[in-house]
């Protein structure tokens, strides 16, 4: 290459940095503030090392070593004299891939084990209030409350795959995280996690504080006397169920897991959903899958007593707003040369 395209290669490669830095960060004050806001409230400390960072450290171990075995292997085939040497081309090229893809992979998942920690102490800080302003707002747009109209049409069987779907959620956005984090090209993975940061700590701590809320299945929980509205169970939703009785007793006793911690108004379930579908934009196949799940997680946050309608369409046109921002900030500063990529001087 040339000079210039050697300055330019080098400015990319510190603005690599500097976003693995600033990701890092963000995980890094999620725990101590998580740590700080438990000891202040008596309450529930982050889960650093929780489920998802353990998979997603032990798969990049296991298909690390997994490749470089392969790689010995194949040059061996190939007759190479001494194939070992040739791996230090391969340790010397893992840096971009730790600083560009693991590393800030890694530190979302361990930012999540945060988030239950944010969660958790919401009533603590602003005791839940917003359930009655939330069910009448229903009443307002829907004509009745939301989840009459989904039990009227929707029968056991939808019921049942809807309690599935909602299960879904967990490893669709886990798997979508790993590809954009791992695959994709670098400026639609800056994207899609500054992104998928901003949707949990906007809707899932901030305006969840502010609109301190439990949600149609818990207001029994806290003896609101709306609770009567939402009269919708038994149901054919066993895995719903078994979940708000997990969250309601962690909520009694004070202990919350990475994504227990009880808050409705807005739905992350829905504010993600709603992330995967801008993210699949560009896909028509990917778009009416995303579209579809988004439809399916929308319905069963009603459906399943866990969400207002008005919850979801906050959630949702947040996740929109905050695609959109961050979409326009990245061509605001757009990088002059990719990693590995010669794309000129202009």
């Amino acid at each position: 290459m040339s000079v210039v395209e050697d300055q330019q290669a080098e400015r990319f490669g510190e603005a690599s940095v500097r976003y693995c830095l600033r990701i890092v960060a963000i995980a890094a004050f999620a725990v101590i503030a998580g740590q700080l806001i438990g000891l202040i409230y008596s309450g529930p400390t982050p889960d650093i090392i929780n489920s998802f960072v353990l998979l997603f450290a032990a798969a990049v171990v296991f298909s690390s070593l997994a490749a470089a075995l392969g790689y010995v292997l194949w040059l061996a085939l190939r007759g190479e004299g001494h194939p070992l040497s040739r791996m230090r081309m391969v340790v010397a090229g893992s840096r971009d891939a730790l600083i560009d893809r693991i590393v800030p992979t890694l530190a979302v998942f361990i930012f999540l084990g945060a988030f239950g920690s944010f969660k958790a102490m919401i009533p603590n800080v602003i005791p839940f209030w917003a359930d009655s302003l939330l069910s009448n707002a229903d009443r307002v747009l829907f004509g009745t409350d939301p989840w009459r109209i989904t039990h009227a049409l929707i029968g056991p069987f939808g019921t049942r795959f809807l309690d599935i779907m909602y299960g879904v959620w967990f490893p669709a956005w886990g798997f979508t995280l790993v590809y954009f984090g791992c695959f994709a090209k670098l400026p639609e993975q800056r994207r899609f996690i500054t992104a998928f940061l901003l949707v949990w700590i906007i809707e899932g701590i901030v305006l969840a504080a502010f609109l301190s809320s439990v949600g149609p299945c818990f207001l029994g929980l806290i003896h609101h006397p709306y609770a009567a509205r939402y009269d919708m169970f038994p149901i054919n939703a066993p895995e719903a169920a078994r979940s708000q009785a997990i969250l309601a007793g962690a909520y009694l006793n004070h202990h919350v897991g990475i994504f227990e911690g009880i808050s409705a108004m807005p739905s992350v379930h829905v504010g993600v959903s709603a992330l995967l579908v801008m993210s699949a934009w560009k896909n028509r196949f990917w778009l009416a899958a995303a579209l579809l799940f988004w439809a399916a997680i929308m319905v069963a946050s009603v459906h399943l007593g866990w969400h207002y309608a008005a919850d979801g369409i906050v959630a949702s046109l947040a996740s929109a707003l905050i695609w959109y921002l961050v979409g326009k900030q990245s061509r605001d500063h757009r990088p002059l040369v990719r990693s590995g990529l010669r794309l000129g001087t202009a």
